[in-house]
């Protein structure tokens, strides 16, 4: 988990992305969505907390964490879903081009 706020930013963050974007960065979390093994797939970010200061408390932290967890179990449910489709297209490719029935 990442924190950033504009008083004292984080080596981590890049404050030209908010030359980019719409919205100014005053604070961001940025949590890893992780894969099996804990291969990092990706990450979510969020900007400016509603809080005054636009920090993000450890509950925040602790609920983007669960939701960077089911994002991952999201990805790797679908890429092997994925798979599974594409072994059954082929299977029945191969049983078309020797005439067996499906």
């Amino acid at each position: 988990t990442v924190q950033h706020d504009a008083q004292n930013p984080s080596e981590h963050f890049d404050p030209t992305c908010d030359q980019r974007n719409v919205v100014a960065a005053k604070g961001s979390l940025v949590v890893p969505i992780l894969g099996e093994g804990e291969k990092v797939l990706g990450s979510v970010q969020v900007l400016n907390s509603l809080s005054a200061d636009y920090q993000f408390s450890e509950q925040d932290s602790h609920f983007l964490l669960r939701l960077g967890k089911h994002v991952g179990a999201a990805l790797v449910n679908s890429l092997a879903l994925k798979k599974f489709l594409s072994s059954n297209e082929r299977l029945d490719q191969l049983a078309a081009c020797e005439g067996m029935p499906e």
